[in-house]
């Protein structure tokens, strides 16, 4: 999970950076063809989904549910 989290965060903290830039940030689903084709016209993607994982992971969501 820790690996998983680090890799999460890296993405967030890319796409946070590219907005600084002035350059767009696609929030993208999981296809294997998206990110490479948005790359290639400048734009940054990053997968929030994946973050649903985390959370689940770490016992996040189920606080949530709770609340």
């Amino acid at each position: 999970m820790y690996a998983l989290r680090a890799q999460i965060d890296k993405m967030y903290q890319a796409g946070l950076e590219a907005e600084k830039e002035g350059n767009p940030v696609a929030w993208c689903m999981l296809e294997s063809f998206v990110p490479s084709l948005l790359e290639v016209i400048g734009m940054k993607s990053i997968f929030p989904e994946n973050y649903g994982t985390v959370c689940a992971a770490s016992g996040a969501s189920f606080g949530a549910l709770r609340c």
